[in-house]
């Protein structure tokens, strides 16, 4: 078991990223495009709290450690 180094959270994503390109000494960063996953509103079709109860319930641990909220 190992932690990341860095969590990138997609309301901060842009400025992780240039967090991240600094410490690799890149020079020039590409523009953040469309982040939505194509899938999306299919699983927001689905989506309810049993389902979320269970992904809180599996994944305990990652909620926890990493600070996640619920998805919708």
């Amino acid at each position: 078991f190992a932690v990341p180094d860095h969590v990138l959270r997609e309301d901060a994503l842009a400025e992780g990223l240039e967090i991240l390109a600094r410490q690799i000494s890149a020079a020039t960063l590409p523009k953040l495009g469309n982040t939505a996953h194509r899938w999306q509103s299919r699983l927001a079709a689905i989506h309810d709290q049993t389902l979320e109860t269970a992904a809180r319930d599996a994944y305990a641990r990652d909620y926890a450690a990493f600070g996640f909220g619920d998805w919708a």
